[in-house]
């Protein structure tokens, strides 16, 4: 799936094998992952104000922090919006009073007031 991060076990061990020297080709060849996403971690790693060795020894949230914390699956401000509705949304489509109100219903809505 594009976009979807890796295991941090995985990210881990592709830094742990470039310390070592294997290329990153090899290295995708190893873990079964696209060279792609291996250059793309390295870079990250190298980038990244600690060591490599230091980043090996982080706990996976805090390294997921380091190296994914600051690239946002959705930064538009729309999205923000959106899931200022959500408590909303939510509440209308749970109260079985109105059984008129439908996703639809809710859908065109949203457009005529932020589209």
């Amino acid at each position: 799936m594009a976009g979807k991060s890796k295991e941090m076990s995985k990210i881990k061990q592709v830094i742990k094998l470039h310390m070592e020297g294997m290329p990153n080709r090899a290295i995708g060849l190893e873990l079964d992952l696209y060279k792609g996403t291996v250059n793309k971690y390295v870079k990250l790693a190298e980038a990244d104000p600690l060591k490599l060795e230091e980043l090996v020894k982080l706990d996976d949230p805090i390294l997921e922090k380091c190296l994914c914390g600051d690239n946002p699956a959705y930064s538009d401000k729309r999205f923000d919006e959106l899931q200022d509705l959500l408590p909303y949304i939510a509440e209308e489509l749970g109260n079985r009073e109105k059984t008129h109100v439908t996703r639809y219903l809710l859908w065109e809505e949203y457009k005529l007031d932020h589209l």
